[in-house]
């Protein structure tokens, strides 16, 4: 996917996925704290109210590559 809009009651923030798709936003959006851990040897990024986490995996370059 290109674009991104991240909705929550309003647009809180749209555009393009790589200047979009932030932690910022993210925070804004589930109303909770990123935090970056690792997982199975990869990094992965957790937001988290610590009821709901939102667990966002990005394919690596190796796997976007096999597609």
């Amino acid at each position: 996917c290109d674009y991104t809009v991240m909705v929550k009651g309003t647009v809180l923030a749209s555009g393009p996925t790589d200047t979009t798709f932030t932690a910022e936003n993210l925070e804004l959006a589930f109303s909770g704290v990123l935090r970056h851990v690792t997982l199975n040897g990869s990094e992965e990024s957790i937001i988290t109210d610590d009821e709901r986490p939102f667990v966002a995996h990005r394919p690596s370059a190796v796997q976007r590559e096999e597609r």
